[in-house]
């Protein structure tokens, strides 16, 4: 007899197929609209800062073929009374403070200058730059925002502003900088953008108005850029240090653009940006002023209803109550309406944390057919990174704007979950034996080697990276271009395919398979990690998890070899 609950009666097979197709229908409208997004995003901005050549040559900035960084409030004005090292100060001069060296060299450096129709002292000071400005009254660069404009020795360029949030700011000074000129786009200076928390609505307003582009810097949050950025088209831009080598710069560039989506790039010196020019104009890249993606609210509740439809069908599919199923599916789907955000947080997670553990569980029903049972996780691993990454699209995620919660976790709960379904009785035996220093000391160390991984699953400082692994990482990124990750292809999946063999090839599970199961499930839940990053292009995520089960099949097969090398020995 069939339980009560089932959908018009069909068998539990037949209506977790159903869901997983809907799953599949319903993530399509937000995975075209994120596919859109990243096709329209094809052409790259090179920013050269233009402050390199302020103080030296400026006629020189006329040569470049890249767009001109506009260095609008690029230091902090002096104020009234603060000690400086300039004696016998006019009436009327003003002084700057810098603290980025670069912006005079050795020629300039306690010297007397011509700058326009200024006349400029500059010194240097406790490991600070000083300007004097002769020529210019205190109001008339208050008046601009705290800060002053190179001179545009760039005509017909595209022009870009970078105003920094002074205390001096005001809608007067604010307005000032729109009515500078006409920019492609707008970079804020340091750790808050311009007008916060005061002025942000104006600020917002006028961008709007004016229609430039809001670049959000990479690594960098600054507060109030979701909000000054709110309905605007925004790019993440990535800075690239003046003192890296050439063939770093390139590298790090192109592995931004094709893993992270950026699109602005931040040099500060000319040879890099010349050198990283050149090379992309080898690639289907071009370069000019990049679309963005617009700052708007997309509709989610289809992306959910995928989410819930593929958990349902996976709960149904590994014998849990249909009913209790289907209840709190539409607890849920009903509760988004009224808790969007927390909902998405908890589908995001439940799919992260349910979808391997499942699969493998539903797969090893199939204990006679490896490849097939290896073929169902892994479309599984894939649908369930899909449907994540269309529940948590949105265009702040996508420019790194905000941030997606909860990625290590949905590390550490399906390993957890894996070890409770499939590890359940050798757990409860464990626990009721005498604990010894053996057991305690294998716990500890698994623990730090998990938590170690956890951990390396975000960006790390390069302390923590060893030069043998960047140096593997290079050879796999010219091979493949987007790198297989070791934890799929040398750990997760290996471990996963000697699993289920041994489980195959015996009539009850012994706890070897079990164990190797657990641990195999990196390699699933890894893929998954990958989709979780929205920033990253959804096309990389796919051939990079491909790459991972492609390369992880013959060490899996290697080390089955190893487990029926060490079987035949024991016997």
């Amino acid at each position: 007899m069939k339980q009560q609950g089932e959908i018009l009666r069909l068998s539990r097979s037949k209506a977790a197929a159903f869901l997983f197709l809907f799953a599949v229908v319903f993530s399509q409208p937000t995975l075209y609209r994120r596919i859109s997004v990243e096709n329209e995003n094809r052409t790259v901005e090179i920013l050269l800062d233009s402050r390199m050549e302020a103080f030296n040559n400026a006629a020189v900035i006329n040569e470049y073929t890249f767009a001109e960084l506009e260095a609008f409030t690029f230091a902090t004005l002096c104020r009234p009374g603060i000690k400086h090292p300039f004696k016998n100060k006019p009436p009327g001069s003003s002084v700057m403070v810098f603290e980025w060296e670069k912006i005079f060299n050795e020629a300039t450096i306690n010297a007397e200058l011509k700058f326009g129709t200024s006349t400029i002292r500059t010194k240097k000071h406790n490991s600070l730059y000083y300007i004097l400005f002769e020529s210019l009254a205190w109001r008339d660069i208050s008046d601009k925002g705290a800060g002053i404009v190179i001179p545009d020795s760039a005509a017909g360029k595209r022009k870009y502003i970078r105003p920094v949030n002074d205390s001096l700011a005001n809608l007067k000074s604010i307005e000032r900088i729109f009515e500078k000129g006409n920019y492609e786009g707008v970079i804020f200076k340091g750790t808050e953008v311009l007008g916060y928390p005061d002025h942000i609505e104006y600020v917002n307003r006028r961008l709007k108005e004016t229609g430039i582009i809001v670049f959000n810097i990479e690594f960098s949050p600054q507060k109030g850029m979701r909000e000054v950025s709110s309905g605007l088209p925004v790019a993440l831009l990535h800075s690239i240090p003046d003192d890296m080598k050439e063939g770093e710069a390139v590298r790090r560039g192109l592995r931004a653009i094709r893993e992270r989506s950026v699109r602005g790039f931040y040099f500060r010196d000319r040879s890099n940006a010349e050198a990283f020019k050149n090379h992309i104009e080898k690639h289907p890249i071009s370069t000019g002023s990049p679309a963005g993606a617009l700052i708007v609210s997309d509709p989610v509740f289809l992306s959910y209803a995928a989410a819930l439809a593929l958990l349902s069908g996976l709960f149904l599919a590994s014998g849990f109550n249909s009913m209790a199923v289907f209840s709190v599916a539409v607890f849920l789907f009903l509760t988004s309406f009224i808790w969007p955000a927390g909902v998405k947080n908890i589908l995001i997670i439940s799919t992260a944390a349910a979808v391997p553990p499942l699969s493998v569980k539903i797969a090893m029903n199939r204990r006679k057919h490896l490849l097939s049972a290896l073929i169902f996780i892994a479309a599984f691993s894939f649908l369930g990174g899909i449907v994540i990454s269309s529940v948590g699209w949105s265009a702040e995620l996508y420019t790194k704007i905000n941030h997606l919660r909860g990625i290590k976790l949905s590390f550490i709960l399906p390993i957890a979950l894996g070890a409770a379904v499939f590890l359940s009785e050798e757990i409860k035996s464990i626990l009721n034996k005498e604990v010894k220093w053996l057991h305690l000391i294998a716990a500890v160390a698994l623990g730090a080697v998990l938590g170690f991984m956890v951990f390396r699953t975000a960006n790390v400082s390069g302390q923590f990276v060893s030069g043998v692994e960047i140096y593997l990482r290079n050879i796999l990124e010219k091979l493949f271009v987007f790198r297989p990750r070791f934890k799929e292809f040398l750990i997760g999946n290996p471990l996963l395919i000697a699993g289920l063999y041994i489980y195959s090839k015996n009539k009850s599970p012994s706890a070897l398979s079990k164990v190797l199961l657990v641990l195999g499930l990196m390699g699933p839940v890894s893929v998954i990690n990958s989709f979780m990053h929205i920033h990253t292009p959804i096309a990389a995520s796919v051939i990079r998890s491909f790459y991972g089960w492609i390369v992880g099949l013959p060490v899996g097969a290697a080390l089955i070899l190893f487990v029926r090398k060490c079987q035949q020995l024991k016997r």
